[in-house]
């Protein structure tokens, strides 16, 4: 079943969130030379500092996840439970939106109604671990 053009649009955008989250994690990794989206708080890492510039990428770690900028694209991810950065809920897409593209304020409107969407065709998924059951994947969620 073809999905409807705006979820097309949604989906082209969670690519995009996606993909940014996935470099600027593989930038701190290669830097760090750990795998900082396997810590579930950076305190535990201590690898980098806190809040820094790397490659361009000015970055921020908070609780479980870190705010990135990089090349004019802000955004917020949080780590899963099992060490990734390729799932986001609600709010991070959301945020995404409002930061990168303020024009197209109409998706907000559509957002929770198009992730369900996307759920219910089994674009996107969600797992019942705890702390991630508010996460959706892109794909099949990876396992625990």
């Amino acid at each position: 079943m073809a999905l409807p053009e705006k979820d097309v649009q949604l989906l082209e955008y969670i690519h995009r969130y996606i993909q940014t989250a996935k470099a600027c994690c593989a930038v701190l990794c290669a830097a760090s030379g750990h795998d900082i989206t396997r810590t579930y708080n950076w305190r535990h890492q201590a690898v980098l500092p806190q809040k820094g510039e790397v490659k361009g990428i000015t970055y921020a770690f908070h609780g479980r996840g870190c705010f990135f900028k990089t090349q004019g694209v802000t955004l917020d991810v949080d780590f899963d439970t099992v060490g990734g950065c390729n799932a986001f809920d609600e709010w991070r897409i959301r945020h995404f939106l409002e930061e990168n593209y303020p024009k197209e304020t109409y998706w907000l409107l559509f957002l929770s109604e198009g992730l369900t969407r996307l759920v219910q065709q089994r674009v996107l998924h969600q797992v019942p671990r705890e702390h991630d059951e508010h996460f959706y994947y892109l794909g099949a969620a990876p396992e625990s």
